[in-house]
Order: structure tokens, then C-alpha cells, then sequence
């Protein structure tokens, strides 16, 4: 055997099978069919004997040349596909040469492999038809592989491999191997062919593929690392790999910090770009996978998740998405199309970036096929600056939809602290992260960097705890926007049990009279804004504005609490910048939170006064406890913030205290008020100095003597290790002085969190 058959056996992927069919071969030398298993048939099948010889002419002709020949494969190509020096070329146009090969009985009920490297250069193309005869002549089955045309080529002057495994039919005696050498612009001959092969396989291989593992990538070269050569996303020895569909066509570029119209390296090491990303080459690109599922029998557990990074350059209008495609047997789409993305220009924040979405598709039952799409939108005409990078493509196991989270905030970089690139509030690898909804941008700066925010001592005061950077207008009316999916508590909403404490801080400089602010909207499956006058769909935090900062350089804290309506599937939260006096952008905005809370019962009731304790566990405090019982781990950090909304009790001395029991255990038990000597009927305490009580406040230790302070006190704990099992009561109270009158003459409570370990 030559060095190239040698070569092509080893990417024909059924290595292990031919491993089997070799030990039989040894076994069985004698008899002719265990002989043809995994031996290729074809007589001269990569065409380097003189003449062709072994093919016969059908139509037109057909000729060798070697590989390097002007406007055909490079000899790059040939060492990729370990091609040998010649290949067979169109020399007349529209060229048909085949090959036919006689079959035995003992053939009969086994399975033929037949692949082959097609394709050429120009608009030219190529491929290979399998027809089975019977004894008369006669074409029992005739099975054409697709052309690998300039489209399917991504427009490169190369050679794909193409293969087919099918079961030899009943009564067959000859097989033919026909290569088709299509001349489709009508003035070349740049069709072409190499190393063809035909193979008689032990029928115990099953014709489809096993089912796939979920949580394994499905697709090919994802990440576009391994194209058979600089700037192609094409493996030409991989039959399933990427392949061309669109008018236009598509190139691989490396980050680069050099060239501003790509994302730079930290951004590639930021997202596990690994160095190379896709582009839009000449317009309206696009790349298909089609992925084989006939091994799965049912898909009721399933889902597709597909994701990837999308992205583009700075302003500019170009994108990127991923289509999905369910297909039937005949490869007929089953569903609507499913579009994944894309990211505008807006969305990113008009940053030089890419920004990871991700979705779950349904698999309808009747699925044999699903087909993922790379396309690229070319919407400024002139350039292309679509960007694609790490697509994903995996069966995951169905799971139910959860519950929106209570009492924590759900946003993700509320304070502008954590964005993946210096200046932007952007997390380029969170799919649920802050995006942009219109063409304007925002940056976050550094307190105390500019005369336009606030000095450093401002933000790091322990009644507003801002962190180190602020977010700011950048160019005009910029905007951030995140999403929350509510559908996992319809039935909570449903009842009217659910509702919203949003907060923020907003602000701008000085009499400027720019500003922000936030609105909320709840929205219906169809993304439609739920009306109302008693639930409106709209809900509205600041602005802040200059009158409201006394014309001083500073944020000013904004609170809201709202009932979720009913029949609301989705929230967004929005914050928007107002650059009105329009030259430049002054609105400033930080801290943001927005807490789902169950109003359906508080577990530890205080006294319902004028007094609260936030709770936040590995975030800032929130607004409200919900039903007090609140699940922590070891190490995770716990924030209090004590504080009298309305101010009532401010400059009162404060009791925190806590006691730890066993979880599991009624407080009715373990607590007992009356251990105080409290006049009948005083309810709203929950602690009991004989039950391994911990004070924390009044004690001058760890607090410092502490009073309510307006604002609030802030009080922070890391849980220790070795509570498993165990619950801890929090609790603030305030007792009779001169400065707080309690409702019942002795004492004011918040409700009190357990924090179960």
C-alpha cells in the first residue's frame, strides 16, 4: 500500500472497526470476503498511474494534474489530505470518468464506505455518485453525494472530503464509482478529485451514528483554531466540518492589538478566544454544520443549548448570529427557524467586543437532523466587521424552570465594579449581564478622577458603600439594560404574593442639568409591557436632578417597592441617561439593585414599626426579607445594613443580636420573650440570652457603641466553617430612650432573618 493510501485510510474515521477487520484478515486470508473488508476496491484510486489508468471516459474528458497547477489546488492542499502529486482535473467540461467493481454473493447484507476529496478552483465543481446493478445491467439504487462546489468551498481553491456509508442492496452484482467534474462557470475547468475510495464493511456497523453524550460539544472546530490553513475555517479532512453556504464568504483573523478594527488580545484571553476569531470576508457570510441525531430515539429529556460569542467593531452596524434548524429525514425543516443573537453595535456598548448569548431549544420528536448556521450581516455596505467566536453546540438534560431568586439582587455588576475590560460595565462571558439598548454608550470612571464625580471619601462612606468607580454618560442618552426571566414563579405572581424593591443611586454634576434614572418593566411572553393603572407595566426610579443635589456634585439614593403584575413573564430594569443640556454627558448612576420579595408570610414578624434590617448575602443588603429564612454556605460574606427608612428612630441606640440552633427546631421552643420578663402580650423578639446568645450591638465592641444612623448602619460577617446543620436568628431591636418611643413603651424589632447553614 502507497503512503498516500496509507494516509487516506487513517482519515476515513473507522479506525477501530479496521483494527476488528484486520485480526479477521489474518484469520481468514483465504476467503475472498473477509479479504475485501476495509480494502479500498478502486483500482489507481488517487490517480497518480499514468492515463487514468483504471477509469473509463463517460462524457466528455478528463485529464491529471499536478497539484500547484494554475487556478487548482496548491500543493499545501495536497500534504493536507495527503493527496500525492496528481489529481484528476476537468479538461473538456462536465467530465464523468467511473470505475465499476464487481460484488459477491458474500458481499450481499454487508455495508460500502465511499469517500473521496472534491471540489477545485472557480466557480467549478465536483462530486461522486454510487449506482448498484443487478446481473442484467439494471440500477437497483443510485446514491449521489453532494457537490462540493465554490459555495460549499467558502470560494477557496481546495479539495473536501466527502463520504457516503450504505448498505449494498439484495441482489446487487457491481457497484459503480462515478466522479462527476462539473464546469458550472461555463469557461474554466478548474472541477477536480482525488484519492476516491471504495470499501466493503462488516454489516455489524451500524449505518447511523450512536447517540450523543449530553454536555459534549457536538460541533466541529468551534473556537476556528484548527482550518486546514491560515484565515480558513475549513477541515478538509472532516466530512462534517464547516462548509459554506451563503453569497458571500468567510475568514479567520487573529486578536490583535494592533489592528482597531478587531477585539484585542484581552479580550480573546477574556472569553477563551485561544487566539483566532471568525469574520465576515466579503459580505453576507455564512458557515453550516449539519449534525447527525438519528441514534436518539427520543428527545424528551433533551434540550439544544447553542451558544456563542458575538460581536463587531466599535460603532459599526455589522453582526454576527446563529441559526438552528430541526430537519426531518429528507432534511426539511420541521420548525421555524431559531436565531440565536445577534449583538448589535448598541448592545455591546459600541465597544470592539464580543458578548457571550446562549439559548435552550425545544427538539421537536420527529427530529433526524439539526443544522447550526453561522451568518453574518453586512448592514453598513461597504465594510466587514462581523465578528463570531466559541460557538457551542450540546444536548443537555431537560430541566424545570426555577423560581426567580428572593431577597437577593439580581443584577450582575450593580455597581460597576466587575466589568471584564477596564472602563466598561460590560461582562463579555455573562449571557444575563448589562447590554446596551441604543446607539450611545456609557463607561464607568473612577471616583475622584475627574472634577465631574464625586471625590473617593463620597463613595466610600460607610452609609453608601459605592465602590470605585461610577457609571457615566459617554456619548449622549446612553443606556444599559438587564432582563430577569419571572416564568418559574407564575403561581407566586399569580396570587399577588411577589413584589420588586428596586433602589439606585443617581446623580450628576453640579446645576448640569443631565441625569439618570431607572425604569421597570414587566412584560408578557410576547414582550408586550403590561398595562394598568393599579399594577402598571411601568415603574420609574429619579431622575436625580440638579434642584435635588442643592446643584452639588453628587448621587443621591432612589427606592421603590412594586407589586409584580399578574400575568408578567419578564422583567427588565433599564437605566437610562438624560443628556440634556446637550453638549456634554454629566448624568452619573451607581448601586443598583432590584430584590424579589414573597409577601405571603414573614416567618419572624417584628413590631411593624419604623425600623428595618437588610440582609445581603455575598452582595449589598436588600431592601426586604421576604419570609426571613434565608440559606447560606461557609465563607459566604453576610452584609446588614440597620437603618430607620423614614427616620423615626434615627440616633436611637441599636441592639443586634443573634442566637444559633438547630435547624429544624420551632423557635415556639427554643425562644421565649417572657425569659425578659416582658408584660404579657409583648410579641416581635426573637432571642434568649440561655440559648447561646451572641450580642452584637450596645456593647462598644464591635460596633462602636452604634446608633441608628440616617442612611443606615452597615454592619458586615463572614460565615464561619463548621455550622453545618445549624441556624442562626438575626435581629435588630431598639429599646425606650430618649430619642426612639416604641409603639408598645419597651421596644421596636425588624423582622429577623434565619440564616440556615
Amino acid at each position: 500500500m502507497s503512503t498516500k493510501q496509507k494516509m487516506k485510510h487513517i482519515q476515513l474515521r473507522f479506525l477501530a472497526p479496521l483494527i476488528m477487520v484486520g485480526a479477521l484478515l489474518v484469520q481468514l486470508s483465504t476467503t475472498l470476503h473477509a479479504q475485501a473488508f476495509g480494502v479500498n476496491l478502486l483500482t489507481n484510486p488517487g490517480f497518480e498511474a499514468p492515463n487514468l489508468a483504471g477509469w473509463n471516459p463517460i462524457y466528455s474528458s478528463a485529464i491529471q494534474r499536478p497539484y500547484g497547477w494554475t487556478n487548482l489546488p496548491s500543493t499545501n492542499v495536497s500534504l493536507s489530505i495527503g493527496g500525492g502529486g496528481l489529481m484528476v482535473v476537468d479538461s473538456g467540461g462536465d467530465a464523468v470518468i467511473e470505475q465499476t467493481v464487481a460484488l459477491t454473493s458474500a458481499s450481499v447484507g454487508a455495508n460500502i464506505l465511499a469517500s473521496g476529496f472534491f471540489g477545485g478552483g472557480h466557480g467549478d465543481a465536483s462530486r461522486l455518485v454510487l449506482i448498484f446493478k443487478d446481473s442484467s445491467g439494471n440500477t437497483m439504487l443510485q446514491h449521489a453525494l453532494p457537490y462540493v462546489d465554490d459555495t460549499s468551498r467558502n470560494r477557496e481553491t481546495v479539495l473536501m472530503l466527502r463520504e457516503t456509508y450504505i448498505g449494498i442492496p439484495a441482489g446487487a452484482t457491481q457497484v459503480v464509482a462515478r466522479i462527476v467534474l462539473d464546469n458550472s462557470n461555463g469557461y474554466s475547468r478548474g472541477a477536480a478529485a482525488d484519492n476516491i475510495t471504495l470499501m466493503l464493511m462488516p454489516a455489524t456497523i451500524p449505518l447511523t451514528p450512536p447517540a450523543h453524550p449530553t454536555n459534549t460539544e457536538l460541533l466541529s472546530n468551534p473556537g476556528f483554531e484548527n482550518g486546514w490553513a491560515n484565515g480558513s475555517p475549513l477541515e478538509l479532512t472532516n466530512p462534517h466540518g464547516w462548509i459554506g453556504i451563503g453569497p458571500g464568504t468567510v475568514v479567520v483573523k487573529p486578536y490583535s492589538n494592533a489592528n482597531v478594527n478587531v477585539p484585542n488580545t484581552n479580550v480573546s484571553s477574556s472569553i477563551g478566544g485561544s487566539g483566532n476569531m471568525l469574520s465576515d470576508g466579503s459580505g453576507f457570510g455564512s458557515l453550516r454544520q449539519r449534525i447527525d441525531l438519528r441514534g436518539h430515539s427520543a428527545f424528551s429529556n433533551l434540550r439544544l443549548r447553542v451558544s456563542a460569542f458575538l460581536g463587531g467593531y466599535a460603532g459599526d452596524s455589522d453582526n454576527a448570529r446563529v441559526d438552528v434548524r430541526f430537519l426531518r429525514a429528507n432534511f426539511s425543516s420541521i420548525a421555524s427557524l431559531l436565531v440565536v443573537g445577534p449583538v448589535t453595535n448598541s448592545n455591546r456598548n459600541r465597544e470592539t467586543v464580543l458578548l457571550k448569548r446562549t439559548q435552550d431549544f425545544l427538539i421537536p420528536s420527529t427530529t433526524e437532523y439539526v443544522e447550526i448556521d453561522v451568518a453574518f450581516d453586512n448592514n453598513n455596505g461597504y465594510g466587514r466587521f462581523g465578528i463570531l467566536d466559541n460557538i457551542s453546540a450540546m444536548l443537555v438534560a431537560s430541566s424545570p424552570i426555577l423560581p426567580v431568586p428572593l431577597n437577593v439582587n439580581l443584577l450582575h455588576n450593580s455597581s460597576f465594579e466587575v466589568g471584564t475590560l477596564a472602563n466598561s460595565p460590560l461582562q463579555l462571558t455573562n449571557a444575563d449581564g448589562w447590554f446596551g439598548t441604543t446607539t450611545p454608550s456609557v463607561v464607568t470612571v473612577p471616583y475622584g478622577s475627574t472634577p465631574d464625580v464625586p471625590a473617593v471619601a463620597f463613595a466610600s462612606n460607610p452609609s453608601r458603600s459605592l465602590g470605585g468607580h461610577v457609571l457615566r454618560d459617554n456619548t449622549g442618552f446612553g443606556t444599559l439594560r438587564q432582563e430577569v426571566d419571572l416564568s418559574g414563579s407564575a403561581a407566586l405572581i399569580s396570587a399577588g404574593r411577589l413584589r420588586v424593591a428596586a433602589s439606585a443611586w443617581l446623580g450628576g454634576k453640579g446645576n448640569d442639568s443631565d441625569s439618570a434614572k431607572v425604569e421597570i418593566r414587566f412584560m408578557t411572553a410576547t414582550g408586550a409591557q403590561i398595562g394598568g393603572t393599579a399594577v402598571p407595566g411601568l415603574q420609574i426610579l429619579g431622575p436625580v436632578t440638579a434642584a435635588m443635589r442643592l446643584n452639588l456634585t453628587t448621587l443621591i439614593e432612589q427606592t421603590g417597592d412594586f407589586q409584580i403584575p399578574s400575568g408578567a413573564v419578564r422583567m427588565s430594569f433599564e437605566l437610562i441617561f438624560d443628556n440634556s443640556n446637550g453638549y456634554d454627558r454629566l448624568g452619573l448612576a451607581d448601586k443598583l439593585n432590584v430584590t424579589v420579595y414573597d409577601t405571603g408570610s414573614t416567618t419572624y414578624p417584628g413590631t411593624g414599626e419604623d425600623l428595618t434590617l437588610e440582609l445581603g448575602v455575598n452582595g449589598p443588603p436588600a431592601p426586604s426579607i421576604g419570609s426571613g429564612v434565608v440559606p447560606v454556605n461557609a465563607g459566604d460574606v453576610v452584609t446588614l445594613n440597620m437603618l430607620s427608612p423614614n427616620g423615626t428612630f434615627d440616633f436611637s441606640p441599636l441592639w443586634l443580636t443573634a442566637n444559633v440552633f438547630p435547624t429544624g427546631t420551632s423557635p415556639t421552643q427554643v425562644f421565649n420573650p417572657t425569659a425578659f420578663r416582658l408584660p404579657a402580650g409583648l410579641t416581635g423578639l426573637y432571642f434568649e440570652p440561655l440559648v447561646t446568645p451572641i450580642i452584637l450591638g450596645n456593647s462598644c465592641l464591635n460596633l462602636g457603641c452604634p446608633l441608628v444612623l440616617p442612611g443606615g448602619l452597615t454592619y458586615g460577617f463572614q460565615i464561619p466553617a463548621g455550622y453545618s446543620g445549624q441556624s442562626v436568628i438575626l435581629q435588630m431591636t431598639i429599646g425606650l430612650s430618649a430619642t426612639s418611643t416604641p409603639a408598645n413603651g419597651w421596644f421596636a424589632s425588624t423582622d429577623a432573618y434565619e440564616l440556615q447553614l
